[in-house]
């Protein structure tokens, strides 16, 4: 009852998003959808997916194509070492910039991406990049700083042979969508065995 009250109160007025968050622990699509609704970035697109504990450093500079994936990582459109430096020296300055992410793009766990930065189509970032310079189209990305690993359809042809090669290739095979609750418990014990099989 509560987790339900919690969800219309957040879903009507964004202050309760603390609350939401705390007793309704959402999944990453329904919580994109609460971030769209409200409209926290600039603009996001359709068929998102962003991990609750994200950090979204000043939101409104941030955008967001179709099919953006964010897994726990962390944006910043500004720079706070301006209240410091500005203190120190006397100076008003400002360091705020865009974060533009456009269609089909991952960005892994612990990655950053910082101000001034646009993240092209069928992008990868890879957890725990830090990304400071703009992605081409096409690309995936990893390191501190973030630099080119392989084209995205590298990774997807690699990917897509270390798959066919998996014992449960079958299970994988006849999922509906990239996930599907009833094939769960058999795609888990298969996994087991084989991780473990000694």
């Amino acid at each position: 009852m509560l987790k339900r009250l919690a969800k219309y109160l957040a879903w009507r007025n964004p202050k309760y998003l603390p609350l939401f968050l705390r007793l309704s622990k959402p999944d990453g699509i329904l919580y994109a959808r609460f971030i769209k609704k409200h409209n926290l970035f600039y603009s996001m697109g359709d068929n998102c997916s962003i991990i609750p504990d994200t950090y979204l450093g000043d939101a409104k500079y941030i955008r967001l194509g179709n099919n953006v994936r964010l897994a726990s990582c962390k944006m910043f459109a500004h720079d706070g070492v301006i209240n410091m430096l500005g203190e120190a020296y006397g100076l008003k300055l400002d360091a705020v910039g865009k974060i533009d992410i456009k269609d089909n793009v991952f960005i892994g766990h612990n990655a950053i991406i910082m101000r001034n930065v646009t993240i092209g189509s069928n992008c990868v970032v890879a957890a725990g990049a830090l990304v400071t310079k703009d992605v081409p189209d096409g690309t995936v990305v990893g390191g501190i700083p973030a630099k080119k690993i392989c084209s995205t359809l590298e990774l997807v042809d690699r990917l897509g042979k270390e798959t066919n090669k998996l014992p449960w290739v079958e299970i994988i095979e006849s999922r509906k969508g990239g996930y599907d609750p009833s094939l769960e418990p058999l795609l888990y014990k298969k996994r087991i065995e084989h991780f473990f099989k000694d």
